[in-house]
């Protein structure tokens, strides 16, 4: 499904090309004559087949997706052109998360040819649906050029490799360019290849740990008659595969910071323990078998050229010319499955089809890892895992855990000042249940109010994009849930003083009398106006947005009320 919906979202109805198009996607033509570098799905033609199913359904239900609403935008530039406020420059980061359709839109509001700065990372792509290259933004560059769409030509831009990086260390860099590498060597379309960074300083080697159970990982994180929670640190995160993932945390770690990789996404973190990655992955333990197949001498951790002196060999030499010495206790120990004590060392056979989920894990598994800036711990207690842990350990890349070693060193517990201000930072990124975690540690009541008020009104909003497509009792009864939470949000808003934000939810909630009462009481009129018009309180209404010096709207309204003496 995953692949389908990229081929949709990234190709079918987000590309450049389906723009041209009436309606606005690819003909099945014009999708099998799409190059095998931007297209790698042999079966187009069910695909193709899957999309059609897809927008009949939609169109049945009366709904619309993210494409449809982008395709939109560009139909009523095109119509009216853009009357917004003037931009002269955009500056785009993540862009590796925008389908070209979505980046074509930039090109239309933009006047300044040269007014776009982009930057992101390919080996990024995580986003749902989008599949993004570097070079497929060059040629878009290069069709307006010729097209010449503008007064001005445009001039297809260079592309600036930034090779120094400033947040991690060299041995969590190489580890990253390690996946880096084996996503050139299997999807070699699917990124942008680039030769490896350089950081500031060495650091310590990431650390790996197969467990046989979740407990094994609790009694390796603390010592005997220890405390029955870990206290990490503000500065530590537990990044895990999904949401289901969280809840299948031990207790004992619950009161850590804990987010999914894609959460993660765009922040850093001194030191980050990635839990059961492998054994959530939707990848297959064959799937992760073709790793084992990628030995150093066909796979070098550096391509010719691109080690950290010009002319060195493989990875295995440059690791071991840098002090990095392969770890042969690692490659021993993690070829065994603890659950069958059998030897893993069979290698799959790699199909670009039968394997395509290994493309999006490997994007995945390489965001997870370069979120640390100093220490980075692996547990995993699947079997899924010891073709990675392989890989690594082959390269000199990462340290074993000896059996039963005590980790309890890994948690580092931090000032309650620490925890405020990263859960002030994560509440400004819309990260609030993480938020919550963060105000429970330093004891931050009224923050803690405000990140779960802020994250039920989040719910809420959720709730009722989710209600589209909905008939009769489902979507009354979803409407009733949506209602609640909102409801519940503007209670804990009250108690926090936030009246603007408790009348919001209440107005989302059908509550207009009540938000209007409350905007009325804080002196907010023109939105006070908006509530009571809402309500169908026209004298009110009118009367506020006099007050707010809305005259227009005041006319409007009294107009509907065919008093023309208040109108004059």
């Amino acid at each position: 499904p995953a692949v389908v919906w990229t081929e949709i979202m990234s190709h079918i109805k987000g590309s450049a090309e389906a723009l041209e198009n009436h309606p606005p996607c690819l003909l099945p033509e014009q999708y099998d004559a799409l190059g095998h570098k931007r297209v790698a799905v042999a079966s187009r033609r069910t695909v193709y087949e899957l999309f059609l199913k897809y927008e009949a359904m939609k169109t049945q239900l009366s709904m619309y997706d993210m494409a449809d609403f982008t395709l939109h935008l560009h139909s009523r530039l095109h119509l009216e052109g853009y009357r917004g406020v003037p931009i002269h420059a955009v500056y785009v980061d993540e862009l590796q998360d925008l389908p070209q359709a979505t980046l074509s839109l930039l090109f239309r509001v933009c006047p300044t040819p040269h007014g776009l700065f982009l930057a992101g990372d390919t080996c990024q792509t995580i986003a749902r649906g989008t599949g993004f290259r570097f070079c497929d933004v060059r040629s878009q560059f290069h069709q307006r050029s010729r097209a010449a769409l503008m007064s001005k030509v445009y001039k297809v831009p260079r592309i600036h490799h930034l090779s120094h990086n400033y947040r991690c260390h060299t041995r969590l860099l190489q580890l990253g360019h390690s996946i880096s590498r084996l996503l050139e060597e299997l999807f070699p379309y699917s990124i942008d290849r680039l030769p490896c960074s350089t950081g500031q300083e060495d650091g310590p080697l990431p650390m790996i740990v197969p467990l046989a159970s979740k407990e094994a990982l609790v009694r390796r994180l603390t010592a005997p008659g220890g405390a029955r929670t870990i206290a990490f640190g503000a500065g530590q995160v537990i990044l895990v595969r999904d949401e289901k993932s969280k809840e299948l945390l031990p207790e004992t770690l619950r009161g850590a910071l804990t987010m999914t990789v894609v959460e993660a996404k765009g922040l850093e973190f001194e030191d980050v323990v990635l839990c059961n990655f492998f054994a959530h992955s939707s990848a297959s333990e064959e799937d992760w078998r073709v790793v084992n197949s990628l030995t150093p001498s066909r796979v070098p951790l550096f391509r010719e050229g691109d080690g950290p002196n010009e002319g060195e060999g493989s990875g295995q030499d440059v690791a071991e010319r840098m002090g990095w010495d392969r770890d042969d206790s690692l490659v021993s120990t993690l070829q065994l499955d603890e659950a069958t004590g059998s030897v893993m060392t069979r290698a799959a056979q790699f199909d670009t089809q039968t394997n395509a989920l290994l493309c999006s894990e490997l994007k995945h598994l390489y965001t997870a890892v370069t979120r640390a800036k100093q220490r980075l711990f692996v547990f995993d207690e699947s079997p899924k895992a010891a073709p990675m842990f392989q890989y690594w350990g082959e390269r000199g890349l990462a340290v074993a855990a000896q059996d039963d070693e005590l980790l309890d060193d890994v948690a580092r517990p931090t000032s309650a000042e620490s925890w405020r201000m990263q859960g002030k930072s994560l509440l400004t990124q819309g990260h609030y249940q993480a938020a919550e975690t963060c105000f429970v540690q330093c004891g931050d009541a009224k923050l803690l109010t405000l990140a779960q008020a802020l994250g039920i009104a989040a719910a809420a909003e959720q709730t009722a994009k989710n209600s589209l497509g909905l008939a009769g009792k489902a979507l009354k009864e979803q409407r009733k849930t949506t209602a609640t939470r909102y409801r519940e949000a503007a209670a804990l808003f009250k108690t926090i003083q936030r009246g603007r934000h408790a009348a919001r939810c209440l107005f989302a909630a059908g509550d207009h009398v009540e938000a209007a009462n409350m905007l009325q009481t804080l002196g907010r009129h023109c939105e006070a106006g908006v509530c009571f018009e809402a309500a169908n309180m026209l004298q009110e209404a009118a009367t506020e947005f006099e007050a707010a010096g809305r005259i227009k709207d005041a006319v409007r309204v009294y107009e509907r009320l065919r008093d023309t003496i208040q109108c004059i």
